[in-house]
């Protein structure tokens, strides 16, 4: 498969990668507004192939607005392992692609790292009941064959 969003650093925890069967689902009470906060990890789980100079970036394939924070919705990236505070969020944009910086996913030494980040969403009030399903999280990066 190569690299990949998982769940919890264990190859038993992947996400769907482009067919969206088995999807990352953020569910938070529109009628109050609620701000979501979970880790996930970056993997790659073939030893033939380097990844480097990764990047991760909530995208909208119909637009920005519900995740650079136009419309109330906003998603935001945060790297690494411990969870960031208020202030911490703050210093990172809504919508924005974020590195994950030097880490290296290559070879067999690679399949035992999970890059951990942050994803942060944050749902207006009075919003009514949906199903939004057009957001993805974009991973970028330089692929390199061992």
């Amino acid at each position: 498969m190569g690299i990949g969003i998982y769940s919890e650093a264990s190859s038993d925890a992947d996400y769907s990668q482009g067919d969206f069967t088995d999807p990352i689902t953020v569910t938070a009470d529109g009628r109050t507004g609620q701000v979501v906060e979970r880790i996930l990890y970056v993997h790659n789980d073939d030893s033939t192939k380097a990844f480097t100079e990764i990047t991760v970036q909530p995208w909208d394939s119909v637009g920005d607005s519900h995740v650079d924070g136009t419309d109330g919705w906003a998603m935001k990236v945060s790297p690494g392992s411990l969870q960031p505070t208020q202030s911490g969020w703050d210093g990172h944009d809504a919508g924005v692609a974020e590195s994950l910086g030097d880490v290296m996913l290559s070879g067999v030494a690679g399949l035992a790292i999970y890059a951990p980040f942050w994803l942060r969403t944050e749902v207006p009030r009075e919003e009514d009941i949906q199903s939004i399903t057009e957001i993805k999280l974009r991973l970028a990066y330089n692929e390199t064959n061992l």
